[in-house]
């Protein structure tokens, strides 16, 4: 019996043994790290340069770079490093150049030589030729005596070997003068940069067209204007031009170009922008535009039964000039009371009243009243004498 419970205690004591949780697994961790950048490097004899240092922690995470670096070279004799990581070139040659932090390190590079290159500047420019009027901006690259490009030192010259024909200011604007051809020049102590620049004409312009507008007199009528850039390319007018009539007395125009005649002549409409312009002319004619037509006598006219009296048809323009050598058709709207001839005689046919009209193209003039009367002398009393006038309104003897 005491067997069988010291068995069944030994089996809970092991169960309770085998159920307990495993501890955590600490998290990885890697090697911490240095680097140096770039990989290599070169230096001038007698000058000094230095490599970007990074730390990296066991987490792998870059950290702040401890402060404790020790440094090395592996030949002293071809550079030399100091404590701050400033290297220096002693002599021409390749070596290697070691940072240590406790037990890590990191190697890069290092070449030393002892041949260099001249110091130069290059002009480069968006086109070698300009417009008079017009300018460009010229852009300086300066490379040290390494090859390498870097930034442009201080004290540059920009110079016109004509600047009659081309100037530039300190800041490599080119400006257009006259037509020729120049150079441009970059001075930076005894380094000298040229490039050559060309002039050509300004072919900025306006131009109008019609060359000739011909209306006539009281009318209106448009010029269209177009501009050419100092390219010759066509472009958008620009605001500023100025419209102008040489003879304002001929015809008159506006800041639209919207020219009206004003009496029978010739003369020329400027359009005006800056220090250039362009000229049209335009010939106003007499206006022969039929607008209405007026007859005479007016507003009445008496005749006799059998009697013949004319009627003058005059045509008007639209300013009220008188129109010439216009051909009328006459007609009435009753021929058995008034007839009336192409020529403007008029008959009286019977006693009443008539409409008398006359036309042109599509034009109608407002109506003549035509009266057909009968007159006869009496003697009134008290020894007055006079002529009588007896006529008939619509069947009534008046």
């Amino acid at each position: 019996m005491f067997r069988l419970l010291s068995f069944f205690a030994f089996a809970i004591l092991l169960f309770s043994s085998c159920s307990k949780k495993a501890p955590d697994t600490p998290p990885a961790t890697v090697p911490e790290r240095l680097e140096l950048s770039p990989a290599s490097k070169t230096v001038l004899v007698g000058n000094t340069t230095n490599f970007t240092i990074s730390f990296f922690n066991n987490q792998g995470v870059a950290a702040a770079v401890p402060s404790n670096l020790s440094w090395s070279s592996l030949n002293n004799s071809i550079s030399t490093v100091n404590e701050q990581g400033v290297i220096t070139g002693i002599a021409a040659g390749q070596t290697s150049i070691t940072v240590t932090y406790n037990s890590i390190t990191a190697t890069a590079l290092i070449t030393v030589t002892s041949s260099t290159v001249a110091e130069r500047l290059e002009i480069s420019s968006p086109t070698n030729s300009i417009n008079a009027g017009t300018s460009t901006t010229f852009t300086l690259t300066y490379f040290n005596n390494m090859g390498n490009q870097a930034p442009v030192p201080s004290g540059v010259v920009w110079s016109s070997l004509n600047s009659g024909i081309a100037n530039v200011n300190q800041q490599g604007v080119v400006s257009g003068i006259t037509i020729g051809q120049t150079t441009i020049r970059a001075t930076l102590n005894t380094i000298v940069a040229n490039a050559a620049i060309t002039v050509t004409a300004n072919q900025e312009r306006l131009e109008i067209s019609p060359g000739n507008l011909n209306i006539s007199a009281g009318n209106t009528g448009a010029f269209t204007l177009t501009y050419f850039n100092s390219q010759g390319m066509q472009a958008p007018v620009p605001s500023g031009v100025v419209w102008s009539s040489m003879n304002t007395n001929i015809a008159t125009v506006n800041q639209q170009g919207m020219v009206t005649g004003v009496a029978v002549g010739q003369t020329n409409i400027l359009a005006t922008l800056n220090a250039f312009s362009a000229s049209a002319s335009v010939t106003i004619s007499a206006n022969n535009q039929l607008a209405t037509i007026g007859l005479s006598p007016s507003p009445i006219l008496e005749i006799n039964k059998t009697q013949f009296s004319t009627v003058t048809a005059t045509g008007y323009n639209s300013s009220g000039g008188v129109i010439q050598g216009l051909t009328f058709n006459f007609s009435s709207n009753n021929n058995s009371l008034v007839t009336v001839l192409n020529s403007g005689i008029v008959q009286g046919v019977e006693y009443g009243t008539a409409n008398i009209t006359a036309s042109s193209a599509s034009i109608t003039s407002p109506p003549l009243m035509v009266q057909v009367i009968r007159s006869a002398n009496f003697n009134g009393g008290f020894g007055s004498v006079g002529v009588g006038k007896l006529k008939i309104e619509n069947g009534v003897l008046k």
